[in-house]
């Protein structure tokens, strides 16, 4: 007597989450070197990823400071700042099918008291 079964078997895909979010980075004086807001995901996206920028989309053409650096088929994503501008610090996300991370670049500078 031999006894058989037919049954289907889904494969689900590794989720997509962040295993490191965007950072906060506080600044209190001017960089000497360049500064990274840079995330990972569990997995390469499905879709291409999309960077914002206080809630708007990044510009097509980014001062000569900034770079978004996307190895192809990597799953860090990072925005490299040579410099650091007063018009580069504000809210950035990164978002990605379902999910978003957010990071801020901030420059808080330590009063100096004079006398």
């Amino acid at each position: 007597e031999s006894i058989s079964s037919t049954g289907t078997l889904q494969m689900r895909g590794i989720p997509l989450e962040f295993v490191r979010p965007l950072p906060e980075i506080v600044l209190t004086e001017a960089p000497t070197e360049p500064v990274m807001l840079e995330c990972e995901l569990s997995r390469r996206p499905k879709e291409s990823v999309k960077w914002t920028k206080n809630g708007r989309p990044l510009p097509s053409r980014l001062p000569s400071n900034v770079s978004v650096d996307e190895e192809k088929g990597s799953t860090v994503h990072r925005i490299a700042f040579s410099s650091i501008h007063e018009e580069d610090l504000g809210e950035y996300a990164l978002q990605s099918e379902s999910i978003s991370s957010i990071g801020k670049l901030q420059m808080r500078v330590v009063p100096t008291l004079r006398l």
